[in-house]
C-alpha cells in the first residue's frame, strides 16, 4: 500500500505517526483484514505515517497452538516497542494481549486508542478453550479501555456498553465502511456467473448462518433458476460442498477469492444474503458487518438477520429485507421477492449506492477517526 507523506497545509495536527496493532491476523477474506487495511490506507492518505504491526498469515493453513501465538503476541509487541520513540500514537484493535503494549505506551505518555470491533466474549467466540479464562480476559482489556485515552467503537450499542465499561474514557462512533472502487455496480461480472444468483461472501461460521443459509437454498420454497453463489472458506465449507455437489443447480461454491475481486461476484447479485446468527449474545450490542455496507456500495439489495443494528440500517432506509433469525421459510421467500420479475427497484439500488458513496466509504470512516484523533490531541494535550 502506499505511503503518503504529511504534506504541506495536512490538517493533521502534530500527531502524524501511528503504530497500529493489529493481533488479530489480518488475513484475506477475514473482515479483520479489510478493516485493518482500509484504514491503515486511509490514514496514509490523510497524512498520516502509519506502521502496521500485524501477525504474519504465511502459515494461515495451519492452526498454532496457543503457546506459539502467545509467543508471536508477545514477539510482535517487542518489535513494535523497540520502535516506539518512533511514533506518536498507538492505535490498537482490541485484544486482551495487547496489555504490554497499552500500558508501556501510557507509561511512554505516547496517545493510546482501542479500536473496540466486539464484547468481551469475542475472545473465547472463536477460542471456546479461552472460556474458563473469560473473567481475566474481559478483566484485562477493561483495563486497557479505562487507562486508553480514547475508544472507537462501530455501533451506538457498543458505545453505551463502552460507557459502562469506562466512563472517563472519550469515545466515537466510527462503523465499518466499504471500499466504493473495488464495490460498485460498474464492476466486471465474473466470469461463469452469466445467471440469476444471490450471493452470501464471507467467512463461513457457524455465526454467518451457514446451516440456515443452505437449507433455505435446498427447500422446496427456494426461487426456481437462483443459484445461490457462496464466496468465501471457514468451517462450513465442507457443508457448502456437500450441498453444491448435492444440489449444483441452486448451490455454488467459488471458495475464497482476492478482496479485489469480490465485488465483480457482489455487483450483479440479484441479492446478498448476511443470515447472522446472534452467538454469545454478541449482537445485544448492535451489529454493523463489513459485507452490509460493501453490498450496498455495490447498489444490491441486502436480506439481513432481525438483529440489532443490522437490521435498522436497512428499514430505516428500505434497503432490502428482514427475517427473523433461522426462519429458513422466511429467507426462502425473501430470496423469491427479491428474485422476482425485475427484482427489487431500480431506485432502490441507486438509493443503496449513493448512500455508501456518501456515508459508508472508508475515506469517510479515515477522516472520521482523524477528527476523533484530533480532538483528542486537543483536548488532552
Amino acid at each position: 500500500m502506499r505511503l503518503a507523506s504529511p504534506g504541506a497545509g495536512s490538517d493533521v495536527g502534530q500527531l502524524r505517526r501511528v503504530a497500529y496493532l493489529s493481533l488479530q491476523t489480518p488475513c484475506e477474506g477475514r473482515a479483520t483484514y479489510t478493516h485493518v487495511h482500509e484504514i491503515v490506507r486511509g490514514l496514509r492518505d490523510l497524512g498520516y505515517v502509519v506502521k502496521l504491526y500485524a501477525p504474519s498469515c504465511a502459515e494461515r493453513g495451519r492452526r498454532r497452538r496457543l503457546p506459539a501465538r502467545l509467543l508471536a503476541f508477545v514477539t510482535l509487541q517487542i518489535r513494535l516497542l523497540r520502535h516506539l520513540q518512533c511514533h506518536d500514537a498507538l492505535y490498537v484493535r482490541a485484544h486482551p494481549a495487547a496489555l504490554p503494549a497499552a500500558l508501556i505506551a501510557r507509561l511512554a505518555k505516547r496517545m493510546v486508542v482501542h479500536e473496540v470491533n466486539g464484547p468481551y466474549a469475542d475472545a473465547y467466540i472463536n477460542n471456546p478453550r479461552l472460556r474458563a479464562l473469560a473473567r481475566l480476559l474481559a478483566a484485562v482489556q477493561r483495563w486497557q479501555y479505562r487507562h486508553a485515552n480514547g475508544l472507537i467503537c462501530v455501533t451506538e450499542g457498543l458505545a453505551d456498553w463502552l460507557r459502562g465499561e469506562a466512563p472517563a474514557v472519550p469515545s466515537s462512533v466510527i462503523p465499518n465502511g466499504a471500499n466504493v472502487e473495488l464495490f460498485s455496480p460498474d464492476r466486471e461480472r465474473w466470469p461463469g456467473l452469466d445467471g440469476n444468483y444471490v450471493v452470501f461472501f464471507g467467512g463461513l461460521n457457524a455465526w454467518h448462518g451457514v446451516d440456515w443459509m443452505l437449507n433455505a437454498a435446498t427447500s422446496p420454497l427456494w426461487p426456481d433458476g437462483i443459484a445461490l453463489v457462496v464466496v468465501g472458506e471457514g468451517p462450513g465449507g465442507a457443508a457448502v460442498q456437500a450441498a453444491a455437489a448435492a444440489y449444483p443447480a441452486r448451490v455454488r461454491r467459488l471458495g475464497q477469492l482476492p478482496y479485489e475481486e469480490v465485488g465483480r461476484v457482489v455487483a450483479h447479485a440479484r441479492a446478498s444474503l448476511i443470515p447472522i446468527v446472534d452467538c454469545e449474545d454478541r449482537s445485544a450490542a448492535g451489529l454493523a458487518p463489513i459485507k452490509l455496507f460493501e453490498t450496498l456500495a455495490c447498489g444490491v439489495p441486502a436480506i439481513v438477520s432481525d438483529l440489532p443494528g443490522l437490521s435498522a440500517l436497512v428499514r430505516k432506509h428500505g434497503l432490502g429485507r428482514v427475517v427473523p433469525e433461522g426462519d429458513v421459510e422466511a429467507l426462502a421467500a425473501a430470496v423469491h421477492d427479491a428474485c422476482a420479475g425485475d427484482g427489487l427497484s431500480t431506485a432502490l439500488r441507486a438509493r443503496a449506492r449513493a448512500l455508501a458513496v456518501r456515508e459508508f466509504s472508508w475515506s469517510t470512516r479515515a477522516e472520521q477517526i482523524v477528527a476523533f484523533l484530533t480532538n483528542l490531541e486537543t483536548s488532552q494535550g
